[in-house]
């Protein structure tokens, strides 16, 4: 419930793959959050897709990337 107050977020280079890629965009704790960065990490077209098409991140910028 505490990322309900979280605006921004990175988690550059921390290691996630798919499956935290996947809990992120479940959560809807994180519907406020206008801006993930989530660069440097090990995601699959899966986890890339589970963040994209997040109904709890549809207001969110999200950079995913090297």
């Amino acid at each position: 419930p505490y990322g309900s107050y979280l605006r921004t977020l990175y988690l550059n280079g921390v290691g996630a793959t798919d499956q935290g890629a996947r809990a992120l965009a479940s959560s809807p704790h994180l519907a406020g959050l206008g801006y993930l960065e989530f660069k440097g990490n090990t995601l699959t077209e899966a986890g890339v897709a589970a963040l994209r098409d997040s109904p709890h991140l549809a207001r969110c910028t999200v950079e995913i990337g090297e």
